[in-house]
């Protein structure tokens, strides 16, 4: 659709493309790929399993427990498609402590989301970055941003639904279900166990360091490879420091842990980030191409709406 759109901009109103976004796309496919070779070294089932033992831990705190620790995992594996095997254990621990499960499960989809917005290996914030690294915003600015508002949003949403409907033992629905039993077949399912070996954590220690490197690199800007151009030092930019780190994670994870090519390509994470990118590729090349065709009329309309 977004090819759709070019077309009748570019044939119909003569409006010239721009360059297709290259730097935010290969961002997303970087990062796409490199989740996705965690996700087949059943990296993301080991992660599910230490944030399931750290919300079983504290079942009474439930509510506020298990969308922090979906945050930090989240944050660190930068896909939200963790939060899929986390929410039966969820369900299950809020049922067997009286805690309304509507409460921790609704948090724990925000933070999840949240925290995807906030990782620095995820897609939306590679969208971010890439759209923004031309203006001279780097990484550490972005996470400056996204890192507390985010977590601060968590936060609030976690006193809110703390407050949501009655108390189990005074729900006349959930009374009346508990004597018919129809809860019991629900509360049996959890996350699916996965047989942790050195290996999985070998790829998810890799993972980590991959995301750390970017983060520091980030941060420092003279450990970053640097050039001389014209008389001028150039050092290498955010966008290219995060496709060549998360290629190369993805690169050793294959390597050491001895994956199959043709596996990734097949997993769930690699499908979605692949739908992600294509939709992009079109919608974001639109949207940059009507942008700079109307730039003037836009920012002389925003003035307009500021002087009112």
């Amino acid at each position: 659709m977004g090819g759709l759109g070019l077309a009748m901009l570019a044939f119909f109103f003569h409006v010239k493309p721009t360059e297709p976004p290259f730097d935010l796309l290969l961002i997303i496919t970087a990062v796409v790929i490199a989740a996705s070779t965690l996700e087949v070294s059943g990296g993301l089932c080991y992660l599910t399993q230490v944030a399931e033992k750290l919300i079983r831990q504290y079942p009474h705190r439930i509510t506020f427990i298990a969308p922090f620790v979906t945050y930090l995992v989240t944050f660190l594996a930068g896909t939200g498609h963790i939060v899929y095997s986390i929410l039966p254990v969820i369900a299950t621990v809020a049922r067997e402590t009286g805690v309304r499960p509507e409460r921790p499960l609704s948090a724990t989809v925000i933070a999840a989301q949240q925290a995807a917005i906030a990782s620095p290996i995820s897609a939306p914030t590679a969208i971010v970055i890439g759209l923004l690294a031309p203006h001279g915003i780097e990484l550490l600015d972005v996470l400056q941003v996204l890192a507390p508002a985010t977590l601060g949003g968590v936060i609030i949403t976690t006193l809110v639904v703390n407050k949501l409907g009655k108390e189990l033992h005074q729900d006349p629905v959930y009374l009346q279900s508990m004597q018919a039993n129809t809860q019991a077949a629900s509360e049996q399912n959890g996350a699916a166990r996965y047989t942790v070996t050195n290996t999985t954590k070998l790829a998810v220690g890799l993972f980590m360091i991959g995301t750390g490197l970017i983060i520091l690199l980030g941060a420092c800007k003279g450990l970053r490879p640097s050039w001389e151009i014209d008389g001028r030092t150039t050092c290498m930019e955010m966008p290219a420091i995060i496709e060549i780190m998360m290629l190369t994670i993805a690169a050793l994870i294959v390597l050491l842990c001895r994956l199959q090519p043709t596996e990734i390509t097949q997993s769930s994470v690699f499908t979605a980030g692949i739908q992600a990118v294509i939709a992009i590729l079109g919608i974001s090349w639109l949207g940059d191409t009507f942008i700079q065709a109307n730039q003037a009329q836009i920012m002389e309309l925003v003035q307009t709406q500021l002087t009112q």
